[in-house]
């Protein structure tokens, strides 16, 4: 890393690699405001995208690829650039004492899965060691060039504030990373006791998407004008597939986003997802909510029997937990067939309900209407789908006491 070149590594950094870069950036925020749905697929796509650009850049350090400090800084920015975000949250976590009312990371449209969480936390560590052992060991043998980096004004790349203001911001976040696994592994991360209105999580998604753009926009003009400052060539140029590829990849993902954005937002739970969503994206959706007289706990011992609740041959069916006293119908799905009963897909029981004896049937559409689902059904009660069963059941049943179950989202304690 000790030649002084300015040719460009467009394999790692050239345009459309960068372009990629950005627009899937854009396309994450965009998405955790206007389309739930799309989340976990950009989020893994993104996080697979800056793995295999920072293998690469290991890979090519390790084998000594004529790489230069520049090089080198560039494909950081791009790789790690987008989660310099988290010192700016943690910094507002400290400044609020870790209020989860004002934490805006507490109320994601979408949570991730704690797998995901720990190989993500994972990846954010081992760049900020790569950065540590890069200010360190490699940037001083830099100093016979002139490179130049961006800290909101233009540094050299070996001058001492930049290069330990680089070394403060890295060691910070490695140390953030290893305070939230410890957090995590101590049980001590979340508060499910602390509850807020949709409009406060609304607003705090919203803040947290701005400061988030903020973030990526300082990353892109650094990125950009670290290019320009140094006159970095042969790195602008759309004319091969290592630079269409990742563009019009990045083209279709934002612009998919953008087009659910202008249908309207349709921010459906992904099938078989639960308890991430709240009443204002599972109404997008169309459907309804209904009051419950009475929240049951679900368990697996507690059944409705399948007489007197109208059911068939197949026996008891589980009883759905229903928390705060309401959930969600979901619209009419490709297995509602009339107004009278609704059979099951190869499996299950017509089970026909009277708007007379059900106070909140006479209040909702036709459609509405449900089928005892067999606990033995691809469509029984836990799958998640997103289009799935539901059930009324009425109000005045000895055995019930509660007016509606959803396999479907908005309840994290159905397996």
């Amino acid at each position: 890393m000790s030649s002084c070149s300015v040719d460009g590594n467009a394999d790692m950094y050239g345009l459309g690699i960068r372009l990629g870069f950005y627009l899937n950036w854009n396309a994450g925020i965009l998405a955790n405001l206007v389309a739930v749905q799309e989340i976990e697929t950009i989020r893994y796509a993104f996080t697979c995208f800056i793995g295999a650009t920072f293998l690469a850049l290991v890979v090519q350090t390790v084998q000594g690829d004529n790489l230069t400090a520049l090089d080198t800084y560039i494909v950081l920015l791009l790789c790690f650039g987008y989660y310099c975000s988290l010192v700016p949250t943690w910094l507002w976590r400290l400044a609020t004492c870790f209020n989860p009312k004002l934490d805006p990371t507490r109320w994601p449209r979408l949570k991730p899965s704690q797998t995901f969480m720990y190989a993500h936390v994972a990846l954010v560590a081992a760049v900020a060691a790569f950065q540590l052992w890069f200010w360190f060991a490699e940037v001083p043998k830099a100093a016979a060039c002139s490179y130049r980096g961006f800290l909101f004004v233009k540094f050299r790349l070996t001058d001492v504030v930049f290069k330990y203001v680089n070394i403060a911001f890295q060691a910070l976040i490695l140390a953030i990373c290893v305070t939230s696994v410890a957090a995590q592994l101590l049980g001590r991360e979340g508060s499910p006791s602390v509850r807020i209105s949709e409009r406060h999580k609304s607003t705090l998604r919203i803040l947290y998407a701005v400061m988030l753009f903020i973030v990526a926009s300082l990353i892109t003009v650094a990125t950009e004008l670290t290019i320009a400052w140094n006159r970095v060539t042969d790195v602008n140029e759309l004319n091969s597939a290592g630079q269409l590829i990742p563009f019009i990849v990045g083209v279709g993902v934002l612009g998919r986003v953008v087009y659910l954005a202008i249908r309207g937002g349709l921010s459906s739970a992904p099938p078989g997802k639960m308890g991430t969503h709240g009443r204002d994206d599972m109404t997008a959706m169309g459907g309804h909510y209904v009051h419950l007289p009475t929240a049951m706990p679900y368990d697996e011992s507690t059944t409705i029997d399948a007489s007197s609740s109208g059911g068939g041959p197949y026996g008891p069916v589980h009883k759905p937990y229903t928390p705060e006293g309401w959930n969600f119908l979901p619209p009419i799905s490709p297995y509602v067939a009339n107004s009278t009963s609704v059979p099951m897909p190869a499996v299950g029981i017509s089970h026909p309900m009277s708007a007379a004896n059900n106070p909140v049937r006479s209040s909702l559409p036709p459609y509405e209407t449900g089928g005892l689902p067999h606990p033995n059904s691809p469509y029984e009660i836990g799958t998640g789908y997103a289009h799935g069963r539901h059930e009324l059941y009425d109000a005045d049943q000895p055995t019930g006491n509660y007016s509606i179950m959803t396999p479907t989202i908005g309840n994290p304690n159905i397996r």
